[in-house]
């Protein structure tokens, strides 16, 4: 990131202008987002898969909305399967929950 104001964004070569970030403490509203720390690629697309992704969740009861989102959406396509393959051949599409997840501990408001 570059965090500069928005009258140095001009003078940014072109091909590092998707790196600037305004920076103005000093203004009237202030603008600082340098607390965000995020990460910037130049890229068009950045497919996220279960091979190369993790999902962070704040705890466990988010994970299980999660996962039982998931298998909503497989039960739903398995009967659509039925219609067409039958139940057996069905059943056999479905899938596993691919994805890695992590919590970070916050406790679940819903657990009490």
């Amino acid at each position: 990131m570059i965090y500069q104001s928005e009258q140095e964004y001009a003078q940014l070569p072109e091909i590092m202008q998707w790196r600037h970030m305004r920076y103005e403490p000093d203004a009237d509203p202030s603008v600082d987002f340098t607390w965000e720390r995020e990460w910037r690629l130049r890229t068009d697309a950045l497919p996220l898969t279960p091979n190369n992704a993790v999902i962070v969740l704040p705890n466990e009861g988010w994970e299980a909305r999660l996962h039982d989102a998931f298998h909503n959406d497989q039960d739903w396509q398995v009967e659509a399967y039925v219609q067409i393959l039958g139940r057996d051949i069905a059943e056999a599409c479905r899938e596993e929950f691919p994805w890695r997840v992590t919590c970070l501990g916050t406790p679940d408001p819903a657990r009490g």
